[in-house]
C-alpha cells in the first residue's frame, strides 16, 4: 500500500517539475515531495476510493496550472489516510480487549456454574435463589458458618422467608437472634443440627 502512495507522490512531483516554469514552484514541489514521502511512511493502510478521488483532483490541479492546490489536496489525503489508519488500529485494539473480556466473563460464568453444581445438595443454596438478596446472603452465610461449627443445617421452606410480614432490618435481626440461640443449643450436643422450617396456611405463616 505504501508503494501506491510513493508512486503517486513521485508521479505528481515529476509532473509538477515538468509543467511548472517557475523555479520557486519547482523547488517547492521537491520539498513538498520529501515531506509527503515522510508522511506516507507512517501510513499503514490505504483506501483505494480515496486514492481515486485524489488522483482526479491532482489531474485537475495540473490541468488548471494549480500545483500548490494539488499539493494541498495530496497532503489532505495523506493526513486523512493516517487518521483512518489510527482509528482502525484503535478499533482493532478495542476489539481485541473486548474478545479478552468476553473470554474472561465466560470463564467466570463457567466457574460460577461449577460452584452452583457443587451446591446442588445444599438446601440453603438451592432456596436462596427465591429470596431477596439480603435473605439469600444470610441463608448461604449461615449454612457456611454452621458447617465450620460441624453443625448440620436443615431447611424445609414451603414459602420464601422474604415473604414474612417484617421490615427488612427487623426480619434479619429476628433470623439472626433465632439462629444464634439455636446454634448455642445445638453446640452443646454431639452431632448437633438446626432445622429451619416454614409453612404457610391460608392466613398465616407457621415456623
Amino acid at each position: 500500500m505504501r508503494l501506491i502512495l510513493t508512486v503517486l507522490i513521485l508521479a505528481y512531483t515529476i509532473a509538477c517539475l515538468y509543467l511548472e516554469t517557475h523555479v520557486v514552484l519547482q523547488v517547492a514541489s521537491v520539498v513538498l515531495c520529501f515531506g509527503a514521502l515522510a508522511l506516507a511512511m507512517k501510513i499503514r493502510t490505504v483506501n483505494l476510493w480515496l486514492v481515486g478521488i485524489t488522483v482526479i483532483g491532482l489531474l485537475l490541479a495540473l490541468i488548471y496550472d494549480a500545483s500548490l492546490a494539488g499539493w494541498a489536496l495530496l497532503f489532505l489525503f495523506l493526513v486523512a489516510q493516517y487518521q483512518l489508519g489510527q482509528l482502525e488500529q484503535t478499533n482493532q485494539q478495542l476489539t481485541s480487549k473486548s474478545d479478552h473480556l468476553q473470554t474472561f466473563v465466560a470463564l467466570l460464568q463457567k466457574e460460577r456454574h461449577k460452584n452452583y453444581a457443587s451446591h446442588t445438595n445444599d438446601a440453603a443454596f438451592q432456596l436462596a435463589k427465591n429470596e431477596r438478596p439480603d435473605i439469600a446472603a444470610w441463608l448461604v452465610t449461615t449454612d457456611e458458618q454452621l458447617k465450620l461449627a460441624n453443625l448440620t443445617f436443615k431447611t424445609d421452606l414451603h414459602s420464601a422467608i422474604s415473604d414474612l410480614p417484617f421490615q427488612e432490618e427487623e426480619l434479619l435481626a429476628l433470623l439472626t437472634a433465632i439462629m444464634t440461640n439455636a446454634k448455642q443449643a445445638a453446640s452443646q450436643v454431639d452431632n448437633g443440627w438446626i432445622s429451619l422450617r416454614l409453612q404457610t396456611t391460608k392466613r398465616s405463616f407457621l415456623t
